[in-house]
């Protein structure tokens, strides 16, 4: 069909996944969600409504399933996005700004942009996915240009060149590259990569970086030349550093405490946004969904939300108190339990200690439970019931203090994931309820030691 650019019709299952498995972040601006969240997050700019984004997104997922070509999923979407009032232009408020603004909203451009975006991030999602598990007897990447009529001279310059797959070169240069951007990759053997003559890619190097502003965040990003900023990561590797921060949580449950939090701790800031994507996921699951959802898993799904700070680990040994793993957890069936006591008023003040039975702390806070573990305002021990409570400031300003209340060395069912046949039930802290308290009971010195304080 002329003018039509055809997808391969038969999905692959990887890039299928990859599109099903994302979590609706609504942003007015396509530069609300940014660089790697998009491997996680599906977004679509002006549609701020999340019930209409989770109809898009399964479209999509449809169409990917049969094989749908541009025109024919457009003609299917195209009628219930002006059915319910996203078509044309329209008046929304910039949530940042507050401003009144009117924009476009849907319109045959922008399906082509929501279509081609989507289908060659999880097509090259899923390729990363299948490179990682062939290399051993592929272990190269060919890059190619595409069938466009134009290309861009830094994606010729690149054309017909060779490098690994593990090259850093493919954190940026992984196609598509920008927008409307037909370029591609081609998996070779070594033996291939030696009759073209190996021409190796360049490297990167700082005069082929430029320095570009997300106007939206203030943030700065060093990008290379040719790329279109929205396109200069690599969605597929995202992911899978985010299954490897999984695993790697994972596989620190049985290490030296001593050891895996300064591990943790040393890698944090580059950990943390990997562990939170995953966890909001968790999260999206369980909150407020019903008791059989905790229910669907034997044992019950455990997520590791992070470890034990170094200093903490210390300053409990000083104590007598020795734990037996760093790892702190929570399962789905705690987390619906917290989530249901959002239900009550924030008007109530916690009574003396009793946490999670009056104020809950958000949903908001809750999804940012790693970065809080990460980074806490103060962490103590309760002397009397040897709990663990890790003190933070919750996003509702009102004089109050977050504080989430962890149980040291509890054996806990675990998903078979973090199971194996000799250990079922390995022995970590777990998270046992949250909640708000003023500050005078959070650090009531005649109850709690000091362990950490920022």
């Amino acid at each position: 069909m002329a003018g039509e650019y055809a997808f391969d019709p038969k999905s692959s299952p990887e890039a299928l996944a990859f599109l099903k498995s994302k979590r609706l972040k609504p942003g007015f601006s396509y530069k609300d969600v940014w660089g790697e969240e998009h491997a996680y997050n599906f977004t679509v700019a002006k549609m701020l409504q999340t019930d209409l984004l989770k109809s898009v997104q399964q479209s999509l997922v449809d169409a990917q399933a049969a094989g749908q070509t541009f025109r024919d999923w457009a003609k299917g979407i195209q009628p219930e996005l002006a059915r319910r009032g996203w078509w044309g232009k329209g008046i929304q408020t910039d949530p940042k700004t507050v401003e009144e603004k009117l924009v476009q909203l849907g319109s045959p451009r922008r399906l082509r942009t929501i279509y081609d975006a989507n289908m060659r991030s999880a097509r090259a999602a899923g390729q990363w996915e299948r490179f990682q598990r062939t290399k051993t007897a592929l272990p190269y990447l060919l890059y190619e240009l595409g069938p466009s009529e134009r290309h861009r001279p830094e994606h010729v310059a690149r054309a017909g060149k060779i490098a690994p797959i593990d090259d850093p070169i493919w954190q940026y240069w992984m196609t598509p590259n920008g927008w409307g951007c037909k370029c591609r990759v081609r998996q070779i053997s070594r033996s291939e990569s030696q009759r073209k003559g190996y021409p190796q890619q360049p490297p990167l190097t700082s005069a082929d970086m430029i320095d570009w502003t997300n106007s939206r965040t203030g943030e700065t990003y060093r990008i290379p030349k040719g790329i279109d900023p929205a396109w200069a990561n690599n969605a597929g590797l995202a992911r899978q550093q985010g299954e490897a921060t999984r695993l790697l949580g994972e596989k620190l449950i049985d290490a030296d405490p001593a050891t895996a939090a300064a591990l943790w701790d040393g890698a944090a800031k580059s950990l943390t946004p990997s562990v939170t994507q995953d966890w909001q996921r968790f999260v999206d699951r369980y909150w407020n969904a019903p008791q059989a959802a905790a229910r669907d898993h034997k044992g019950g799904a455990r997520f590791v939300a992070g470890m034990l700070k170094p200093q903490v680990i210390d300053a409990l040994k000083q104590r007598g108190v020795v734990v037996s793993s760093a790892a702190i957890t929570i399962d789905d069936k705690q987390l619906l339990h917290l989530s249901r006591t959002d239900k009550l008023t924030a008007a109530v003040e916690l009574p003396d200690r009793s946490v999670g039975k009056g104020v809950a702390i958000s949903r908001e806070d809750m999804e940012g439970l790693p970065a809080i573990l990460a980074g806490p305002e103060a962490v103590l021990l309760d002397r009397e019931r040897g709990n663990i409570e890790v003190v933070f400031q919750p996003s509702q300003d009102d004089g109050r203090l977050g504080r989430i209340i962890i149980a040291t060395d509890k054996r806990v069912p675990v998903t078979p994931s973090l199971a194996d046949e000799k250990r079922a039930k390995p022995t970590v802290n777990s998270i046992t309820t949250a909640g708000l308290a003023r500050p005078a009971n959070v650090y009531d010195e005649s109850v709690y030691d000091v362990l950490w304080k920022r």
